[in-house]
């Protein structure tokens, strides 16, 4: 648990340190990126669960 605690702390400020010279767009854009990027992720994952299901 701690570690992921570290991990997502880490994946929150490193690049809030990085992209603050580049202006809000850049970090807008990473961040909006990032929460696309685990919604694809959920809901694939989701899809492909219901298609195992249905393949039983």
């Amino acid at each position: 648990m701690k570690q992921f605690l570290v991990c997502s702390l880490l994946l929150a400020v490193v690049p809030m340190v990085l992209l603050n010279p580049m202006g809000r767009d850049a970090f807008l854009g990473y961040y909006l990126g990032v929460v696309a990027t685990w919604f694809v992720v959920i809901c694939v994952g989701k899809w492909q669960n219901t298609a195992q299901a249905r393949l039983r």
